[in-house]
């Protein structure tokens, strides 16, 4: 996802609206300024066990016109790096669906949602 796609970052509202029939990763719709969108979770749609915490956010984003909101753990940061910066993910932690990039910066590791190529 090219990190200009990514319009804002916004708090989980407590409640969302149900959406029928949708796949199990859509946790449901909300309502942004007067657009709805829907909401992706991402520990679903990649399988993640665990807790959820407090700080969830919504990655509010735009792509070819759609508006969409990925619910992700927390933002503790918005980095801008170079592409030497970026490496590819080894094979045996790639998601079953394509690759992910994770960026060795402080924090070691740090996994990243969108960069720019």
């Amino acid at each position: 996802m090219p990190i200009d796609a990514v319009e804002e970052v916004v708090r989980l509202p407590d409640t969302l609206a149900r959406v029928p029939k949708a796949p199990p990763f859509i946790e449901g719709a909300m309502t942004l300024r007067g657009q709805v969108l829907p909401i992706i979770d991402q520990r679903r749609r990649f399988g993640v066990a665990g807790a959820v915490g407090a700080r969830r956010r919504v990655v509010v984003t735009r792509i070819d016109g759609t508006l969409a909101g990925f619910a992700v753990d927390g933002v503790s940061e918005i980095l801008t790096l170079s592409a030497d910066q970026v490496r590819e993910t080894p094979d045996m932690a790639r998601a079953a669906d394509g690759g992910r990039r994770f960026s060795p910066v402080s924090p070691p590791c740090a996994p990243l949602m969108a960069w720019s190529a």
